[in-house]
């Protein structure tokens, strides 16, 4: 197969079709699709995270909507809802830029696709079941946390490292430290998660879900920078879903009710009606 080959194949499998068109195979690719894409073959790591992707999404639908409007063309107008193949073509060449700084121009993205896109970007693969995990809304929520974020996964990340250079959020990205299974229950423990809120077990079981799907490390039991967004997102659902059990319980302490309340401050008003409905039951 060509680079265009595989290029309209992996537009194909993450592509749709666009509201009000009469196109019976997908006409363009949204956000979701291409970060979606990004997680699936491999491309997220400390370097290029979601917040990355977003941003060279952005650029690229801004300069396709921008050079329309300016011009006299009589072609079809950008879509405001995703971008066309071209536009699409256009925000592989900008990610293959980042991947392979040391690649000449003729060789990127044949570099791209052999890592890339070719060997794993052949199909959807599993459902990616919490899609609204990805809205634009969801996004600017990482954006607005993420230097604190930072800070957490290079502490944790780091907590057997001796060299002061490689403590820092600067060395993580640079070597693209990962956060092992020990590291991250710690990260649970200290944040009040583990054991009160899901058992070890179950995060255990959430860690190597997201990093089977998010292994651009090719390390086992291990999560690098953008793989953090998905885990801490099924934990949140993980959590909600077994609230209820967990307040109905009578065998649940005083103690262990104090964080629930405090996980539960912090919810949307009807899902703190509906779990402060079950302590008053519980009397």
């Amino acid at each position: 197969m060509t680079i265009e080959d595989h290029i309209a194949r992996t537009f194909a499998a993450y592509g749709e079709i666009q509201p009000g068109s009469d196109a019976t195979s997908p006409d363009i690719v949204t956000c979701v699709g291409v970060v979606r894409m990004c997680r699936d073959t491999g491309i997220l790591d400390n370097k290029l995270g979601y917040l990355e992707i977003d941003d060279i999404y952005e650029k690229r639908q801004q300069e396709a909507l921008s050079k329309y409007a300016t011009s006299s063309s009589t072609e079809k107008p950008p879509s405001e809802h995703g971008l066309y193949l071209h536009s699409f073509t256009k925000v592989l060449e900008s990610i293959a830029a980042v991947k392979f700084p040391e690649k000449r121009t003729e060789e990127l993205m044949q570099a791209f696709v052999d890592a890339h896109i070719g060997p794993l970007g052949k199909s959807k693969g599993e459902p990616f079941e919490y899609e609204e995990l990805l809205t634009r809304g969801n996004l600017e929520l990482w954006r607005t946390h993420e230097a604190m974020l930072r800070k957490i996964f290079a502490h944790y990340a780091t907590l057997d490292y001796i060299s002061a250079n490689l403590v820092s959020w600067k060395g993580v990205r640079e070597n693209n430290s990962t956060l092992n299974i020990d590291e991250f229950l710690m990260f649970m423990i200290n944040f009040q998660v583990n054991p009160v809120l899901l058992s070890r077990r179950q995060l255990i079981e959430t860690l190597r879900f997201v990093d089977k799907h998010n292994d651009a490390d090719e390390t086992v039991d291990a999560l690098l920078f953008p793989a953090l967004f998905e885990c801490l997102a099924r934990i949140a659902v993980s959590i909600v879903e077994n609230l209820p059990a967990k307040l109905a319980d009578s065998r649940t302490t005083v103690t262990d009710l104090k964080a629930m309340r405090r996980f539960m401050s912090f919810l949307p008003q009807f899902q703190r009606t509906r779990f402060e409905a079950i302590l008053e039951r519980r009397g």
